[in-house]
């Protein structure tokens, strides 16, 4: 690679005149001597501008200075130099595993695999001779023999230690509680290997372990042998904390390589006090390993499963410990006891919002900050929160309010009793999606009086709810924004009993819009006709239907004007004689109002007209009248004969 860069450094020079002692590769200056270090990769160059600080020579491209076989050359040599280097990290990486694995092994074992003189430092042992290498060779004499022989010097080793090491060494399970004197003594002569056997479990060597930092290999083998989860580990772990000693440095150091701890004693019914497993590592496990413990396990539900946990974390120290805890770890609190709540801990889970929004919590909080409130948590208890003027409560729940509707309002069966206020804020609140909003008003008793204390966008739900009170106020309101659209037509059919006042708005032209809307809009209950303050003198009758222009003209909505004659008389020629009732006079002297031999009979037929009024209508009649059946003759001859009498 050097050799190249002092080639590509020669082509800049004889190709581009570049003679100076820096060259500009990209925006970075660099010197020829920092070119040619070792440790710089020409790499970089590919694809770059070199600059030059001469202005009769242009700057080049890097990969045009340069021919394609250069440029392959450049990645063969990279590709070889990484090659090379990860190929050495992996003989290095193999050398240390076949190390490792050696160093378990016994002598005799390491001599099966390779040879005797291999296995053997000659130096140090010099000649051995052959009844001494048989011995060797077979395992009756092994790396542990100095170790046997210093049994016997006085001092260094009871009986009892004795005792422990020979059944380690024979793998012979002895009780958890049996006695060691000299620890650090039994420590060096036990060998690496002997700690991951079960038969090396006992109290005081863990205790001693866990308390000298000088045999740390050990120790971390002891540990992760105490934390493989077999049904022998765990009987040693339920015994060992059974002692109520040693638990901090042991809790620590077992939850560092043991994240799923919680999950492993939270499965096994053989822990039966599985809170005071709980209490001990919120106490003793670094923040970074509850962490990884809280991630992996449903450590979280079991704090929520153990609601007077906090009542056992009583010292400064402890409490602090817990502040750290709900400062980084992902745990909300969702069951909690009346006795916590009065611990400093549960105001700081409060003010660093680290609760679910559920009704338990609510209810604590709202019992610590108003006493003797529980009908109003029941009935209106949202109204109840916000009269609670404790304001990061009142924030938190406003920061997650569709949470709060979800798990807390609409689940109090009682609670139909809010304010009107508190309504109003609730559906006016943008965060608020609007099945929620349907919800709320469908669950709460409150009918609106006034449509404009709520947003605009907000209307549709108020109507279709019916929650804002039936007058022609609030609907003239609602009409002026979005017409007469579905959602008004079936709030006026299911409040027909607004039919029984005028419509009333100080807006000529609006009241005027919505009352040609109600004589038109066919969806709308007929009776709605009769809330109509005036009467029309011209309407076409060919846009709505017969039952509907027969209410109509019943409520005395149309003026008996010749528009209006002609228009209904094409269109419901039957019902001509609803119009004419009251107005049989202008009829019969306007030449305007044409009057059939149809007519005449419907008017003779109809009950309500006054046959004083029937009769002036037959008398200025110039056209013969033509009875076409002996019906229509008999009504004819009984009015004639009713006239005789009347004027005789």
């Amino acid at each position: 690679m050097q050799e190249l860069k002092k080639y590509i450094i020669g082509e800049l020079a004889v190709k581009k005149l570049l003679y100076q002692e820096q060259i500009t590769i990209g925006n970075t200056d660099y010197t020829i001597d920092e070119i040619m270090n070792q440790d710089f990769d020409i790499n970089i160059c590919k694809g770059m501008t070199i600059k030059k600080y001469s202005y009769t020579q242009p700057n080049c491209n890097f990969d045009e200075l340069l021919n394609g076989e250069i440029l392959s050359r450049i990645d063969n040599i990279k590709n070889n130099e990484e090659n090379k280097k990860n190929k050495l990290l992996e003989e290095i990486n193999n050398k240390t595993e076949n190390k490792n694995k050696i160093s378990e092994m016994k002598i005799s074992e390491i001599i099966d695999k390779y040879t005797f003189d291999e296995a053997i430092d000659k130096e140090k042992y010099k000649e051995i001779d052959d009844l001494t290498r048989y011995l060797i060779s077979e395992g009756y004499i092994d790396e542990n023999y100095e170790d046997y022989i210093n049994y016997f010097h006085e001092g260094s080793l009871n009986k009892s230690d004795k005792v422990f090491i020979q059944k380690v060494n024979a793998q012979r399970q002895i009780e958890y509680n049996f006695q060691l004197k000299n620890k650090e003594n039994i420590i060096n002569i036990i060998d690496k290997a002997q700690f991951k056997t079960k038969s090396i479990l006992n109290f005081d060597m863990l205790d001693y372990l866990l308390n000298n930092f000088k045999y740390k290999d050990k120790k971390e083998t002891l540990i992760n042998n105490i934390i493989d989860e077999s049904e022998k580990s765990k009987d040693f772990i339920i015994k060992y904390v059974e002692r109520n000693k040693n638990l901090e440095k042991f809790t620590n150091e077992v939850c560092k390589k043991w994240h799923n701890i919680w999950g492993f004693i939270d499965s096994n019914e053989d822990f039966i006090d599985k809170q005071k497993y709980l209490v001990t590592i919120l106490k003793y496990a670094n923040i970074e390993d509850l962490i990884s413990i809280n991630e992996m396990t449903s450590f979280s539900q079991a704090i929520n499963n153990n609601p007077d946990l906090f009542t056992y974390f009583s010292t400064e120290e402890e409490i602090q410990k817990l502040k750290e805890i709900f400062d980084n770890v992902d745990i909300k609190i969702s069951n909690i006891s009346e006795e916590c709540a009065d611990l400093e801990i549960f105001d700081y889970i409060k003010n660093k919002k680290c609760y679910e929004i559920n009704i338990r919590m609510v209810k604590v909080i709202l019992n610590k900050d108003m006493k003797d409130n529980s009908t109003d948590f029941d009935t209106r208890n949202y109204t109840c929160i916000l009269k609670s003027n404790d304001n990061i409560f009142i924030l938190t729940i406003e920061e997650n309010i569709e949470k709060y509707i979800k798990e807390v309002f609409l689940k109090l069966d009682s609670n139909t009793k809010e304010d009107k206020e508190t309504v109003i804020k609730l559906i006016n609140d943008l965060s608020i999606n609007e099945k929620l909003k349907i919800e709320i008003l469908e669950k709460e008793e409150l009918v609106l009086e006034d449509i404009s204390v709520i947003e605009e966008n907000n209307w549709k739900l108020l109507l279709n709810t019916n929650k804002i009170k039936a007058t022609w106020k609030n609907v003239i309101k609602y009409y002026e924004k979005y017409e007469m659209d579905d959602n008004l037509i079936t709030f006026l059919n299911n409040n027909i009993e607004i039919a029984n006042t005028r419509i009333d708005s100080s807006n000529e032209e609006l009241n005027e819009k919505i009352s040609d809307d109600i004589l038109n809009e066919e969806k709308l209950n007929t009776e709605l006709i009769q809330s109509i303050g005036y009467t029309y003198i011209e309407f076409d009758f060919s846009k709505i239907s017969k039952e509907r222009s027969k209410k109509i003209l019943e409520y005395g909505k149309m003026e008996c004007t010749i528009e209006n004659y002609n228009s209904l008389r094409e269109n419901y020629k039957d019902l001509i004689v609803e119009l004419i009732k009251n107005n049989i006079y202008q009829v019969s002297t306007d030449s305007r109002y044409e009057v059939d031999n149809e007519d005449i009979f419907l008017i003779l037929n109809n009950s309500i007209i006054k046959l004083k009024d029937k009769i002036d209508l037959l008398k200025k009649r110039e056209k013969n009248i033509e009875c076409n059946s002996k019906d229509e003759a008999n009504k004819l001859s009984d009015i004639l004969v009713k006239t005789r009498s009347q004027y005789s």
